[in-house]
């Protein structure tokens, strides 16, 4: 490949290595990715959006080849639309099942089948009543006009894990306000204990101070009583010693 050497050798030679850059190759004639590795340069396979549930490798060619594969998502796309393009499972054998792409025509995936087991593909979980034998084959398409649509319920789901009121959840912020407002009326409570024994302890000082006590005022009543008859007598007396003390002279 003396084309690709030629062009890295005048890379290194314009730029001294002070820098990184950025740099595109095209392989022409004879050559195939595998010789980028050679020079020091990594290859892989990237995809543009999302691509099918499964992929297959192929390795053409002959003799021995070390390779690693690795998969990583740059990003991570869900699908909010139900259900997904038509696809159709076929059971080719009692545990052997393969997904096709109706809108391609293309057998997206070979799979093992356990009895019991559901079938996912791109969202979409299919549940069986009974256990699917070989030849049965199983379509799975919109319900464009049928009855029955739970899309609604699938939104409303939706809507109920989406932060709409103050960054919260329906759920998060009823809660929420059930357990503010049972805080706020026990709190009430105690305010209100609180500005009793209050007010108690404030009437307890005035009476303290300027209260009037029954008891000690009904046995002043009877000592002033028992006291105004005492003198009665006493003028009486006198009276009488008076008028003696007359008649005698």
């Amino acid at each position: 490949m003396p084309t690709l050497i030629s062009v890295l050798m005048t890379l290194i030679t314009a730029t001294g290595l002070n820098k990184p850059i950025e740099v595109s190759l095209t392989l022409s004639g004879t050559g195939s990715p595998a010789d980028l590795g050679r020079l020091g340069f990594t290859t892989g396979v990237i995809f543009d959006g999302p691509v099918a549930d499964d992929l297959a490798i192929f390795i053409t060619g002959s003799g021995t080849v070390n390779t690693t594969l690795r998969a990583d998502a740059a990003t991570t796309q869900s699908s909010t639309g139900y259900p997904a393009d038509t696809f159709v499972v076929n059971f080719t054998s009692d545990s052997v099942y393969t997904i096709t792409d109706t809108v391609t025509n293309t057998v997206v995936a070979t799979r093992t089948y356990t009895a019991g087991d559901d079938v996912t593909y791109q969202g979409i979980r299919v549940e069986f009543d009974d256990i699917p034998k070989q030849g049965d084959s199983f379509t799975i398409e919109a319900n464009a006009d049928g009855v029955g649509n739970n899309e609604n319920m699938l939104r409303l789901i939706a809507l109920s894990k989406e932060p709409t009121i103050a960054g919260q959840t329906f759920s998060n912020a009823y809660r929420d306000l059930v357990a503010g407002t049972g805080s706020r009326a026990h709190l009430a409570e105690l305010s209100r204990d609180a500005m009793e024994v209050v007010r108690d302890q404030a009437q307890e000082s005035r009476e303290a101070a300027v209260g009037v006590n029954l008891d000690e005022e009904a046995a002043d009543l009877i000592r002033f009583q028992q006291a105004y008859q005492a003198a009665a007598q006493v003028i009486q007396i006198s009276q009488r010693m008076f008028d003696t003390l007359i008649q005698a002279s």
